[in-house]
């Protein structure tokens, strides 16, 4: 009996292992552990796979000998895949198949093209945040054109500064849109035709009386208006202000929230509170404004108002008026050919600049209220790719401190404990 529980034993054994085995190729689990999750679609790729609406299409261009390289692309697409039936890995030798690279317009080894519904992306490298950069510019339908208008003295495109839209600009781009700066002095007459949305930075001085009738008539036309104004002076944009039935207060709201917070923060605005609104349905952060004004609307505006954001309860304004203040809305009305036609005003425009864009949920609220803008609805929802930190940041005191451990004290001990160990063997 000992004998044939014996031999049953491992067979029972293999046949228990041979199911698991099965059952792993069959069904397999996936668990990513990591802290930074670096083996998992980050939730902003997740929902631009969400938005496919038909098979999207990635060849990659790698030599059959750079194994290791085709099957990180291989491990890559397959993380997309778990959450779409719509994507399809090509792996394509440029060498055995060198038509097809002449036919593709191959650039370089390493290379990938996407398709989705006839338009084309082409990335130099093969990793999640240009590729899911790259779908998202593809959902968009046509090439959109946003202009920001560039008044002496006033944020710019491409100024480096902490006050400049460098980053903001940076953040459209990879979703596929166009910027353009727009220098008002430079070029009299009406704004382009072609433009799907312009950006209004708020001007240091007074604007000429040509630009501010080129914009009212960028606006009675339909176009699509970004106000990002900040507390102070109008400098000559009164007459959009009446058009648009809002009155921007001159002084900044004062918000205590901030200092209990402990944030060394004179003027800023913590706005954890958002109007009912598609730009901020399910918006879970809140959005920290380096400054605000405070936004009067007029009960006889021709305009559709949603308030976007309101300061805290306890906010004040010029030390009298208690909150909550609005200080950003949406506008929309009908227009007779078309759809209906968007405007946007934020009190606190300087959110968008450099030195603000990536604090709390600035990106994010920025990026949806841009996408309603342009009537990209379908795309709203769709967070901003998260910067993993996979780099070790250290002070120079930090850095001298590990290089001493770790160079000079470590190898110190090591020899240390090995002389010890050579001393007590040699007694023996």
């Amino acid at each position: 009996m000992r004998r044939l529980h014996s031999a049953l034993f491992p067979l029972l054994w293999l046949t228990v292992v041979g199911l698991l085995l099965w059952l792993a190729e069959r069904h397999p689990l996936h668990s990513d552990w990591t802290a930074q999750a670096r083996h998992s679609l980050d939730p902003a790729s997740i929902a631009v796979l969400a938005r496919l609406e038909g098979p999207l299409e990635i060849t990659l261009f790698l030599r059959q000998g750079r194994i290791a390289e085709r099957e990180a692309a291989r491990e890559l697409v397959a993380r997309y895949q778990r959450h779409t039936p719509h994507m399809t890995l090509h792996l394509l030798d440029p060498l055995r198949e060198p038509e097809l690279a002449r036919r593709f317009e191959l650039r370089g080894e390493g290379e990938a093209l996407i398709a989705y519904q006839g338009r084309q992306e082409r990335l130099p490298r093969l990793a999640e945040e240009p590729l899911t950069n790259a779908i998202a510019r593809l959902l968009r339908s046509g090439a959109r054109q946003v202009l920001i208008l560039e008044s002496p003295d006033a944020p710019r495109t491409r100024g480096g500064t902490t006050t400049d839209l460098d980053q903001w600009t940076d953040e459209l781009e990879r979703r596929g849109l166009t910027v353009a700066p727009f220098d008002p002095l430079h070029h009299a007459g009406a704004l382009p035709e072609a433009v799907a949305l312009v950006v209004l930075p708020a001007p240091r001085r007074p604007l000429p009386t040509a630009t501010v009738t080129a914009l009212r008539d960028y606006v009675a036309r339909g176009g699509h208006l970004l106000w990002l104004h900040e507390p102070g002076p109008l400098h000559g944009l009164e007459p959009i202000a009446d058009d648009l039935g809002i009155t921007p207060s001159l002084q900044p709201v004062d918000d205590p929230a901030v200092r209990l917070l402990g944030l060394p923060l004179e003027e800023a605005v913590l706005v954890d509170r958002h109007g009912n609104h598609p730009v901020t349905t399910g918006l879970d952060q809140a959005t920290l404004l380096p400054r605000s004004a405070a936004l009067d609307l007029s009960p006889d505006s021709p305009w559709q108002v949603t308030p976007l954001q309101f300061s805290g309860p306890r906010s004040r304004l010029e030390g009298a008026f208690e909150g909550p203040f609005i200080l950003g809305v949406a506008l929309e009305r009908p227009m007779e050919a078309g759809p209906p036609q968007r405007l946007a005003v934020l009190g606190g425009g300087a959110l968008v600049s450099n030195g603000w864009l990536y604090n709390q949920g600035n990106l994010a609220f920025a990026l949806r209220l841009t996408d309603w803008l342009l009537r990209d609805d379908s795309l709203i929802t769709i967070p901003p790719l998260r910067h993993r930190d996979l780099t070790l940041q250290m002070s120079e005191r930090g850095w001298l401190l590990f290089g001493l451990i770790h160079l000079l004290l470590l190898p110190l001990l090591l020899f240390a404990v090995g002389g010890w160990i050579h001393y007590r063997r040699r007694r023996r």
